[in-house]
């Protein structure tokens, strides 16, 4: 028996990785890390097998997976139902995607007894852990998302949840009593309903000597020594607005950023979703002032190898590395309803008018 995480980020790997060290030292440790949710090349994999030798990595594609098990599904005319069960109309066999998943998990040399750490419950590879008894289930937090609830949006899983005797119309990550406990990097602020298996990270962050040099050597670092980062979300991505609106919003609040004598330099941090070519004309606008960071590093490491920098974004769930916890970034937009009705005109005043009234930022 050994823990196994279920990783679809760089971020969720790292995390990972410090709470093996921190916590499950002398256990046996996996990373089962989906490569198509961000990307994950063979250069990146390779690194981190040499990196870190005493994890073993499984690397997989979920979407071939998904693929696999809709494929001559009489279901497929519902995403939901045909992600969860399998008519397949060529062997005329019916299968459940727990035990799909069962048999492909265990070819790629997962155990079936362990002691599974996911980021999130609502992923394909995820519904094995959660539904099969080979497991015992605990969550991460994975940002902002696991404090707040989140609309079901689908009318079939609504009705599946009234039945259950659950609110239909909204749901809280870690919800399910399958996972036993939930690790939060801010315990105060978790949800109610979860008080009862909430759990701290604690220090997790708070690396060793040894995982530092690994980091460093991970991404073979060279500092910016930048004062403020200005993160950026793929918004349009999002659906949250176009292309367009997303780099006219980022382009005035650099302006007024900018505007401030006290800011010399300024490293606008990209989401791993966005491309560096879009930004060259804010570079091109502000020269020297301005650094572009387009490497794949999550923040939370991004912050450990930089010396302190202060960090801002419309609205991010990122935290900076600080004593070895956990501690927000500093967001423009603080009202989650605003946020989430996004209208274009309304987000960059207040925005703009956040920058200029509070001081602290520089």
């Amino acid at each position: 028996m050994g823990n196994v995480f279920l990783c679809t980020t760089v971020k969720h790997v790292f995390t990972a990785l410090f709470f093996a060290d921190k916590y499950l030292k002398r256990e046996s440790n996996i990373i089962l890390c989906a490569i198509d949710h961000q990307n994950i090349n063979n250069s990146l994999m390779n690194s981190y097998e040499e990196t870190f030798p005493e994890i073993e990595f499984i690397f997989y594609n979920e979407n071939e997976l998904i693929n696999e098990f809709r494929a001559n599904n009489a279901l497929s005319f519902s995403g939901f139902l045909s992600r969860n069960i399998k008519i397949n109309t060529k062997e005329l066999k019916f299968e459940l995607s727990v035990d799909f998943l069962k048999e492909k998990l265990v070819r790629m040399g997962v155990p079936e007894l362990n002691v599974a750490y996911i980021f999130h419950d609502r992923t394909f590879t995820s519904k094995f852990f959660l539904y099969s008894d080979t497991s015992e289930v605990k969550m991460i937090e994975d940002g902002k998302v696991n404090y707040y609830k989140q609309p079901v949006g689908n009318i079939l899983k609504s009705l599946i949840r009234f039945f259950l005797r659950l609110d239909p119309k909204w749901f809280v990550l870690g919800e399910s009593p399958r996972i036993s406990k939930v690790y939060y990097s801010n315990i105060d602020e978790s949800p109610l309903t979860l008080k009862g298996k909430s759990s701290s990270l604690g220090d997790i962050y708070s690396l060793s000597k040894s995982m530092q040099s690994k980091m460093l050597s991970f991404f073979s670092y060279e500092r910016f020594n930048c004062e403020l980062v200005f993160l950026t979300q793929g918004l349009d991505i999002a659906g949250l607005c176009s292309k367009a609106d997303k780099l006219n919003i980022y382009d005035e609040v650099v302006g007024v950023i900018l505007e401030n004598k006290e800011v010399n330099s300024l490293c606008i941090k990209l989401h791993p979703s966005e491309s560096v070519d879009d930004y060259n004309f804010i570079k091109l606008k502000y020269g020297k002032k301005v650094i572009i960071e387009d490497r794949k590093i999550p923040f939370e490491i991004y912050s450990l190898l930089e010396p302190k920098p202060v960090a801002i974004s419309l609205f991010s769930s990122s935290s900076y590395i600080r004593t070895g916890r956990l501690t927000s970034v500093i967001n423009l937009i603080e009202d989650e309803k605003k946020w989430r009705k996004f209208d274009v005109d309304e987000i960059k005043k207040t925005s703009i008018s956040q920058l200029k009234s509070i001081d602290e930022y520089f």
